[in-house]
Protein backbone atom coordinates (compact mmCIF):
# COMPACT_ATOMS: atom_id res chain seq x y z
CA UNK A 1 0.00 0.00 0.00
CA UNK A 2 2.96 2.27 1.00
CA UNK A 3 4.44 1.85 -2.57
CA UNK A 4 1.09 2.50 -4.31
CA UNK A 5 0.66 5.95 -2.15
CA UNK A 6 4.55 6.58 -3.39
CA UNK A 7 3.67 5.76 -7.10
CA UNK A 8 0.19 8.17 -6.83
CA UNK A 9 2.15 10.69 -5.36
CA UNK A 10 4.86 10.54 -8.09
CA UNK A 11 2.20 10.98 -10.62
CA UNK A 12 0.49 13.54 -9.26
CA UNK A 13 3.41 15.18 -8.87
CA UNK A 14 3.68 15.03 -12.99
CA UNK A 15 0.47 16.18 -13.80
CA UNK A 16 0.40 19.97 -15.03
CA UNK A 17 -3.08 21.16 -13.00
CA UNK A 18 -2.36 24.53 -12.09
CA UNK A 19 -4.38 25.89 -15.08
CA UNK A 20 -7.32 23.83 -13.48
CA UNK A 21 -7.06 25.05 -10.13
CA UNK A 22 -6.62 28.37 -11.21
CA UNK A 23 -10.21 28.18 -13.04
CA UNK A 24 -11.68 26.42 -10.62
CA UNK A 25 -10.15 28.83 -7.72
CA UNK A 26 -12.11 31.82 -10.08
CA UNK A 27 -15.00 30.19 -10.54
CA UNK A 28 -15.40 28.85 -7.15
CA UNK A 29 -14.76 31.87 -5.32
CA UNK A 30 -12.03 29.91 -3.88
CA UNK A 31 -13.99 27.24 -1.94
CA UNK A 32 -12.83 24.47 -4.45
CA UNK A 33 -9.79 23.37 -6.28
CA UNK A 34 -9.41 20.57 -9.05
CA UNK A 35 -6.11 19.16 -7.15
CA UNK A 36 -8.62 19.18 -3.58
CA UNK A 37 -11.74 17.36 -5.52
CA UNK A 38 -9.26 15.20 -7.29
CA UNK A 39 -7.30 13.79 -3.70
CA UNK A 40 -10.43 13.77 -1.70
CA UNK A 41 -11.59 11.34 -4.63
CA UNK A 42 -8.06 8.99 -4.74
CA UNK A 43 -8.28 8.92 -1.13
CA UNK A 44 -12.53 8.70 0.11
CA UNK A 45 -14.15 7.53 -3.25
CA UNK A 46 -17.41 8.54 -3.72
CA UNK A 47 -17.31 9.22 0.14
CA UNK A 48 -15.23 12.45 -0.51
CA UNK A 49 -18.02 13.83 -2.39
CA UNK A 50 -20.97 15.71 -0.37
CA UNK A 51 -24.17 15.66 -2.41
CA UNK A 52 -25.81 17.31 0.04
CA UNK A 53 -23.78 20.52 -0.26
CA UNK A 54 -24.30 20.14 -4.09
CA UNK A 55 -28.10 19.74 -4.02
CA UNK A 56 -28.69 22.57 -1.35
CA UNK A 57 -26.08 24.63 -3.19
CA UNK A 58 -27.85 24.65 -6.65
CA UNK A 59 -31.73 25.09 -4.46
CA UNK A 60 -30.07 28.10 -3.05
CA UNK A 61 -29.11 29.20 -6.78
CA UNK A 62 -32.63 28.14 -7.91
CA UNK A 63 -34.68 30.18 -5.83
CA UNK A 64 -32.21 33.42 -5.78
CA UNK A 65 -33.15 33.64 -9.77
CA UNK A 66 -36.24 33.17 -9.08
CA UNK A 67 -36.65 36.34 -6.45
CA UNK A 68 -34.19 37.82 -9.21
CA UNK A 69 -36.57 37.49 -12.12
CA UNK A 70 -40.28 37.77 -10.63
CA UNK A 71 -40.76 41.68 -10.61
CA UNK A 72 -40.07 41.97 -14.33
CA UNK A 73 -43.07 38.82 -14.94
CA UNK A 74 -45.16 40.94 -11.88
CA UNK A 75 -44.65 43.64 -14.34
CA UNK A 76 -45.78 42.10 -17.33
CA UNK A 77 -48.56 40.48 -15.50
CA UNK A 78 -50.18 43.84 -13.85
CA UNK A 79 -49.80 45.17 -17.82
CA UNK A 80 -51.23 42.77 -19.50
CA UNK A 81 -54.23 42.47 -16.95
CA UNK A 82 -54.88 46.46 -16.80
CA UNK A 83 -54.97 46.09 -20.80
CA UNK A 84 -57.46 42.93 -20.39
CA UNK A 85 -59.84 45.10 -17.81
CA UNK A 86 -60.12 48.23 -19.82
CA UNK A 87 -60.54 46.19 -23.06
CA UNK A 88 -63.61 44.50 -21.60
CA UNK A 89 -65.40 46.92 -19.94
CA UNK A 90 -63.92 50.57 -20.90
CA UNK A 91 -63.73 49.65 -24.43
CA UNK A 92 -66.80 48.51 -26.54
CA UNK A 93 -66.19 48.52 -29.98
CA UNK A 94 -62.93 47.22 -31.90
CA UNK A 95 -61.38 49.89 -33.62
CA UNK A 96 -58.53 52.97 -33.54
CA UNK A 97 -59.04 52.78 -30.11
CA UNK A 98 -58.60 49.28 -29.17
CA UNK A 99 -55.66 48.34 -31.54
CA UNK A 100 -53.34 51.73 -30.49
CA UNK A 101 -54.27 50.03 -26.78
CA UNK A 102 -52.93 46.87 -27.92
CA UNK A 103 -49.76 48.40 -29.99
CA UNK A 104 -48.77 50.59 -26.88
CA UNK A 105 -49.44 47.33 -24.49
CA UNK A 106 -47.85 44.83 -27.13
CA UNK A 107 -44.90 47.21 -27.95
CA UNK A 108 -43.77 47.11 -23.84
CA UNK A 109 -44.66 43.28 -23.43
CA UNK A 110 -41.88 43.38 -26.37
CA UNK A 111 -39.44 45.50 -25.03
CA UNK A 112 -39.35 43.62 -21.92
CA UNK A 113 -39.67 40.58 -23.20
CA UNK A 114 -36.38 40.98 -25.59
CA UNK A 115 -35.06 42.20 -22.06
CA UNK A 116 -35.28 39.66 -20.95
CA UNK A 117 -34.40 37.40 -23.39
CA UNK A 118 -31.25 39.27 -24.60
CA UNK A 119 -30.16 38.65 -20.67
CA UNK A 120 -30.23 35.37 -21.37
CA UNK A 121 -28.08 34.99 -23.85
CA UNK A 122 -25.28 36.52 -21.85
CA UNK A 123 -26.08 33.79 -19.06
CA UNK A 124 -25.71 31.04 -22.16
CA UNK A 125 -22.83 32.43 -23.84
CA UNK A 126 -20.71 32.55 -20.46
CA UNK A 127 -22.15 28.85 -19.34
CA UNK A 128 -20.86 27.69 -23.36
CA UNK A 129 -18.09 29.72 -22.59
CA UNK A 130 -17.07 28.94 -19.67
CA UNK A 131 -17.56 24.63 -19.51
CA UNK A 132 -15.57 24.83 -22.98
CA UNK A 133 -12.61 26.82 -20.82
CA UNK A 134 -12.52 24.34 -18.09
CA UNK A 135 -12.40 21.30 -20.71
CA UNK A 136 -9.83 23.44 -22.78
CA UNK A 137 -7.58 22.94 -19.13
CA UNK A 138 -8.54 19.21 -18.57
CA UNK A 139 -7.65 18.38 -21.80
CA UNK A 140 -3.83 18.04 -21.38
CA UNK A 141 -4.05 16.89 -17.65
CA UNK A 142 -6.51 14.01 -18.79
CA UNK A 143 -4.41 13.14 -22.24
CA UNK A 144 -1.10 12.83 -20.11
CA UNK A 145 -2.70 10.62 -17.29
CA UNK A 146 -3.97 8.58 -20.04
CA UNK A 147 -0.50 8.25 -21.24
CA UNK A 148 1.05 7.75 -17.99
CA UNK A 149 -2.07 4.88 -17.32
CA UNK A 150 -0.56 3.01 -20.71
CA UNK A 151 -3.12 4.72 -22.99
CA UNK A 152 -0.72 6.02 -25.52
CA UNK A 153 -3.17 5.58 -28.89
CA UNK A 154 -6.43 7.28 -26.44
CA UNK A 155 -4.48 10.06 -25.33
CA UNK A 156 -3.67 11.08 -28.84
CA UNK A 157 -6.76 10.35 -30.53
CA UNK A 158 -8.21 12.37 -27.12
CA UNK A 159 -6.48 15.32 -27.42
CA UNK A 160 -7.38 15.80 -31.23
CA UNK A 161 -10.91 14.96 -31.59
CA UNK A 162 -11.75 16.97 -27.79
CA UNK A 163 -10.33 20.29 -29.63
CA UNK A 164 -12.27 19.64 -32.59
CA UNK A 165 -15.11 19.21 -30.66
CA UNK A 166 -14.59 22.67 -28.93
CA UNK A 167 -13.82 24.50 -31.88
CA UNK A 168 -17.25 22.86 -34.05
CA UNK A 169 -19.49 23.87 -30.63
CA UNK A 170 -18.21 27.43 -30.35
CA UNK A 171 -18.51 27.70 -34.30
CA UNK A 172 -21.96 26.26 -34.00
CA UNK A 173 -22.90 28.83 -31.56
CA UNK A 174 -21.88 31.72 -33.12
CA UNK A 175 -22.97 30.93 -36.67
CA UNK A 176 -25.92 28.72 -35.99
CA UNK A 177 -27.58 28.56 -32.42
CA UNK A 178 -27.51 31.86 -30.94
CA UNK A 179 -28.86 33.93 -34.44
CA UNK A 180 -31.28 31.24 -35.31
CA UNK A 181 -32.90 31.04 -32.02
CA UNK A 182 -32.79 35.35 -31.89
CA UNK A 183 -34.57 34.92 -35.41
CA UNK A 184 -36.85 32.43 -34.42
CA UNK A 185 -38.38 34.13 -30.98
CA UNK A 186 -38.16 38.22 -33.35
CA UNK A 187 -40.33 36.60 -35.76
CA UNK A 188 -42.31 35.03 -33.08
CA UNK A 189 -43.00 38.54 -31.79
CA UNK A 190 -43.32 40.61 -34.65
CA UNK A 191 -46.01 38.00 -36.45
CA UNK A 192 -48.67 38.64 -33.46
CA UNK A 193 -48.47 42.02 -33.86
CA UNK A 194 -51.08 41.00 -36.48
CA UNK A 195 -54.22 39.44 -36.24
CA UNK A 196 -53.20 36.62 -38.50
CA UNK A 197 -50.49 34.63 -38.24
CA UNK A 198 -48.10 35.35 -40.95
CA UNK A 199 -44.60 33.34 -40.04
CA UNK A 200 -45.71 30.78 -38.10
CA UNK A 201 -44.29 28.17 -39.83
CA UNK A 202 -40.99 29.47 -40.95
CA UNK A 203 -40.32 29.68 -36.98
CA UNK A 204 -41.26 26.51 -36.69
CA UNK A 205 -39.41 25.32 -39.52
CA UNK A 206 -36.03 27.37 -37.46
CA UNK A 207 -36.85 26.03 -34.22
CA UNK A 208 -37.02 21.94 -35.59
CA UNK A 209 -33.73 22.78 -37.08
CA UNK A 210 -32.13 23.54 -34.23
CA UNK A 211 -33.61 20.99 -32.43
CA UNK A 212 -32.62 18.48 -35.46
CA UNK A 213 -28.75 20.03 -35.52
CA UNK A 214 -28.37 19.22 -31.41
CA UNK A 215 -29.74 15.72 -31.75
CA UNK A 216 -27.45 15.51 -34.61
CA UNK A 217 -23.90 16.67 -32.54
CA UNK A 218 -25.39 14.54 -29.77
CA UNK A 219 -25.46 11.25 -32.21
CA UNK A 220 -21.82 12.83 -33.91
CA UNK A 221 -19.99 12.80 -30.64
CA UNK A 222 -21.89 9.79 -29.32
CA UNK A 223 -20.58 7.29 -32.26
CA UNK A 224 -17.08 8.95 -32.88
CA UNK A 225 -16.59 8.01 -29.30
CA UNK A 226 -17.47 4.74 -29.46
CA UNK A 227 -15.15 4.93 -32.51
CA UNK A 228 -12.72 6.28 -31.34
CA UNK A 229 -12.13 3.55 -28.18
CA UNK A 230 -12.91 0.65 -30.59
CA UNK A 231 -9.30 1.88 -32.70
CA UNK A 232 -7.28 2.91 -29.50
CA UNK A 233 -8.17 0.56 -26.84
CA UNK A 234 -6.99 -2.65 -28.12
CA UNK A 235 -4.14 -0.75 -29.92
CA UNK A 236 -3.33 0.48 -26.17
CA UNK A 237 -4.02 -3.05 -24.52
CA UNK A 238 -1.88 -4.65 -27.14
CA UNK A 239 0.96 -2.67 -26.22
CA UNK A 240 0.85 -2.44 -22.49
CA UNK A 241 1.17 -6.34 -23.13
CA UNK A 242 4.36 -6.58 -25.08
CA UNK A 243 5.38 -3.81 -22.75
CA UNK A 244 4.79 -6.44 -19.71
CA UNK A 245 6.14 -9.34 -21.70
CA UNK A 246 9.33 -7.89 -22.73
CA UNK A 247 10.04 -6.51 -19.01
CA UNK A 248 9.20 -10.07 -17.60
CA UNK A 249 11.36 -11.61 -20.25
CA UNK A 250 14.49 -10.12 -18.77
CA UNK A 251 16.92 -12.71 -17.29
CA UNK A 252 17.32 -11.85 -13.03
CA UNK A 253 14.87 -9.06 -12.47
CA UNK A 254 12.18 -9.36 -15.54
CA UNK A 255 9.58 -10.25 -12.58
CA UNK A 256 10.60 -7.71 -10.45
CA UNK A 257 10.48 -5.04 -13.02
CA UNK A 258 7.30 -6.44 -14.36
CA UNK A 259 5.49 -6.24 -10.91
CA UNK A 260 7.25 -2.41 -10.77
CA UNK A 261 5.53 -1.69 -14.02
CA UNK A 262 2.09 -3.24 -13.46
CA UNK A 263 1.79 -1.19 -10.31
CA UNK A 264 2.59 1.98 -12.15
CA UNK A 265 -0.24 0.91 -14.86
CA UNK A 266 -2.76 0.56 -11.75
CA UNK A 267 -2.06 3.61 -9.74
CA UNK A 268 -2.09 5.37 -13.21
CA UNK A 269 -5.53 3.75 -14.05
CA UNK A 270 -6.69 4.89 -10.40
CA UNK A 271 -5.81 8.59 -10.97
CA UNK A 272 -6.80 8.45 -14.44
CA UNK A 273 -10.30 7.42 -13.02
CA UNK A 274 -10.31 9.91 -10.48
CA UNK A 275 -9.64 12.82 -12.89
CA UNK A 276 -12.30 11.71 -15.45
CA UNK A 277 -14.73 11.19 -12.22
CA UNK A 278 -13.46 14.92 -10.96
CA UNK A 279 -14.02 16.87 -14.38
CA UNK A 280 -17.56 15.08 -14.83
CA UNK A 281 -18.47 16.40 -11.31
CA UNK A 282 -17.04 19.89 -12.17
CA UNK A 283 -18.43 20.30 -15.77
CA UNK A 284 -21.84 19.82 -13.71
CA UNK A 285 -21.18 22.37 -11.32
CA UNK A 286 -20.48 25.10 -13.99
CA UNK A 287 -23.10 24.17 -16.47
CA UNK A 288 -25.83 24.08 -14.14
CA UNK A 289 -25.47 28.08 -12.67
CA UNK A 290 -26.81 28.71 -16.17
CA UNK A 291 -28.80 25.49 -16.36
CA UNK A 292 -31.11 26.78 -13.48
CA UNK A 293 -30.89 30.31 -14.48
CA UNK A 294 -32.47 29.62 -17.73
CA UNK A 295 -35.01 27.24 -16.05
CA UNK A 296 -36.13 29.27 -13.78
CA UNK A 297 -37.07 31.93 -17.06
CA UNK A 298 -38.37 29.36 -19.25
CA UNK A 299 -40.73 28.11 -16.16
CA UNK A 300 -41.95 31.64 -15.49
CA UNK A 301 -42.48 32.68 -18.99
CA UNK A 302 -44.75 29.45 -18.92
CA UNK A 303 -46.83 30.24 -15.62
CA UNK A 304 -47.39 34.07 -17.15
CA UNK A 305 -48.78 32.61 -20.57
CA UNK A 306 -50.79 30.35 -18.38
CA UNK A 307 -52.19 32.87 -15.77
CA UNK A 308 -52.93 35.42 -18.80
CA UNK A 309 -54.57 33.03 -21.54
CA UNK A 310 -58.10 32.73 -19.43
CA UNK A 311 -58.64 36.88 -19.67
CA UNK A 312 -55.65 38.05 -21.88
CA UNK A 313 -55.44 38.90 -25.63
CA UNK A 314 -54.62 36.05 -27.74
CA UNK A 315 -51.77 37.74 -29.00
CA UNK A 316 -50.37 38.68 -25.99
CA UNK A 317 -50.52 35.13 -24.41
CA UNK A 318 -48.75 33.81 -27.72
CA UNK A 319 -45.92 35.99 -27.66
CA UNK A 320 -45.03 35.11 -24.45
CA UNK A 321 -45.58 31.44 -25.49
CA UNK A 322 -42.91 31.70 -28.14
CA UNK A 323 -40.57 33.63 -25.79
CA UNK A 324 -40.60 30.73 -23.31
CA UNK A 325 -40.00 28.29 -26.41
CA UNK A 326 -36.98 30.45 -27.15
CA UNK A 327 -36.11 30.19 -24.03
CA UNK A 328 -36.30 26.24 -24.05
CA UNK A 329 -34.21 26.19 -27.26
CA UNK A 330 -31.32 27.71 -24.81
CA UNK A 331 -31.99 25.44 -22.17
CA UNK A 332 -31.74 22.46 -24.80
CA UNK A 333 -28.26 23.99 -26.30
CA UNK A 334 -27.12 24.31 -22.63
CA UNK A 335 -28.19 20.95 -21.08
CA UNK A 336 -26.76 19.59 -24.31
CA UNK A 337 -23.54 20.86 -24.70
CA UNK A 338 -22.70 19.53 -20.77
CA UNK A 339 -24.30 16.42 -22.44
CA UNK A 340 -21.12 16.40 -24.72
CA UNK A 341 -18.13 17.22 -22.37
CA UNK A 342 -19.73 14.77 -19.73
CA UNK A 343 -20.39 11.38 -23.01
CA UNK A 344 -16.88 12.14 -24.08
CA UNK A 345 -15.23 12.31 -20.83
CA UNK A 346 -17.44 9.63 -19.40
CA UNK A 347 -17.48 6.84 -22.45
CA UNK A 348 -13.31 7.60 -22.73
CA UNK A 349 -12.48 6.61 -19.10
CA UNK A 350 -14.93 3.73 -18.84
CA UNK A 351 -13.41 2.01 -22.00
CA UNK A 352 -9.96 2.81 -20.98
CA UNK A 353 -10.10 1.17 -17.69
CA UNK A 354 -9.31 -3.00 -17.86
CA UNK A 355 -6.89 -5.11 -15.94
Amino acid sequence: MGESEEYINRILQELDIYSLDQYTNETFSGRMTFSDLLKELIVSGWSGVNGKDFLSWLWNVFFYELSAAKPLFLKMLLFSVLFAVLNRFFITKKGYVTEMSFLVIYGSMMVWLLTSFLMLKDVITEGVSGACSFFTALIPTYSAILLISGNATSAGMFYELSFALICALEWLMKLVFLPGIHIYVLIGLVDHLFEEERFSKLADLIESGIKLMLKLSLSAVLGLGAVRSMLSVGQDHITQNTVLKSLSALPGVGNGFRFAEEVVFSCGILVKNCVGIAGILLILLICMVPIAKIFVFTLLYRVLAAVLQPFSDKRIVDGVFRVAKGCELYLKIMVDTMLLFLIDIALLTFTTTYT
